[in-house]
């Protein structure tokens, strides 16, 4: 309980990552995780974590983390408890901290996605952690990728310049460390995954040429990319990829491209993963604002606040709470954008 108290009142901070990145880097093979007391657990009760597993993030998906989180929690709790006390062979052991390094994943996911950013870190460390233990360096790898989109995704929201840059910088620290960790012939997804996260933390830092730079690496990585010969926990598609270029190339001022990219990961993003297609509608929206196309904007945005009506995401109303704002800044603003503004307004007013 007083853990638990710790972890709520804690305040998220980048530079607690470097600590367990560091591990990662350094720590050698992991050897001897069987266990022989407790009671016996088999190969197939580690597959039907992943099952599990699979399950639960296509709910988190389509509904949001309001409505799932706290049977993900709960089932982390249940599975890591049996992973500490349970009997298991070597090859078990490994299939079954792997198993649970994914659901600390999506613990995390859904921590981030409820606004509990501090939670959400520590989920992400255990993660990490217990992907090293598993010997998955990828999926160790895979679980950098994400810290470094938390770091710059807390990083856009804070409320100075020096907090965005901080942010960004650890943003960056943390893909070369997923970098380093893949090793010389990581899988292509994965690296595209990393450069693109660079990408996104370059252009936090307002800076361009190396935003570009990062983009056409993580652009060449992509052409590679074999997804049906890949691991299935990684989940980076080409919707999700386009989303990263477009916010990278609206946030250094390129308009015009951006609109292209995040149509293009709209129209690629699967009806599933209604949070993600809402979170990038609303971003082209802002996109079309800079561009100056305000009807366009206005469809969009509509669109967006029909689709959050349908999930319980912070995330998503927080981006609202965002593209209502860069209405607002617009020099004269037309009928179709004041009728937007009123509409986020009353989601907003039920969604505090």
């Amino acid at each position: 309980m007083k853990r638990r108290n710790f972890l709520v009142g804690s305040a998220f901070t980048a530079a607690a990552f470097a600590e367990p990145a560091l591990f990662a880097l350094t720590t050698p093979q992991v050897e001897g995780v069987a266990r022989a007391t407790g009671g016996r657990i088999g190969l197939a009760e580690a597959e039907i974590v992943h099952e599990n597993v699979v399950h639960l993030r296509r709910l988190d998906h389509q509904y949001g983390s309001g409505r799932v989180r706290e049977q993900v929690v709960r089932l982390l709790g249940h599975e890591a408890a049996r992973a500490r006390q349970g009997s298991y062979s070597e090859t078990t052991g490994r299939a079954l901290l792997g198993a649970v390094a994914r659901l600390a994943d999506l613990a995390a996911g859904t921590s981030i996605d409820i606004g509990r950013h501090a939670l959400a870190q520590r989920h992400q460390i255990q993660a990490l952690n217990l992907a090293v233990g598993a010997g998955d360096r990828m999926f160790a790898a895979d679980v950098l990728v994400r810290m470094s989109h938390m770091a710059v995704l807390v990083g856009q929201g804070a409320p100075t310049t020096d907090g965005r840059r901080r942010n960004a910088r650890q943003g960056l620290a943390l893909a070369r460390a997923g970098r380093s960790l893949a090793g010389t012939a990581p899988i292509p997804t994965l690296t595209t995954a990393l450069h693109a996260v660079e990408a996104r933390g370059h252009a936090l830092l307002d800076d361009a040429v190396e935003t570009r730079r990062s983009m056409r690496a993580a652009e060449l990585a992509y052409a590679r990319t074999r997804p049906s010969a890949e691991p299935d926990h990684l989940h980076y598609a080409e919707g999700q990829f386009a989303a990263d270029l477009g916010r990278c190339l609206r946030d250094i001022g390129d308009g015009q491209e951006s609109v292209r990219e995040l149509t293009r990961a709209l129209d690629t993003n699967p009806p599933h993963r209604v949070r993600s297609r809402c979170i990038i509608e609303a971003d082209l929206a802002a996109s079309y604002l800079v561009t100056g196309e305000h009807e366009q904007a206005a469809s969009l945005g509509r669109t967006a606040v029909r689709t959050a009506t349908t999930m319980t995401s912070a995330r998503v109303t927080e981006r609202l709470r965002v593209l209502r704002s860069q209405v607002r800044a617009q020099p004269r603003s037309s009928g179709q954008l004041t009728d937007l503004d009123s509409r986020v307004t009353r989601l907003l007013a039920d969604n505090p």
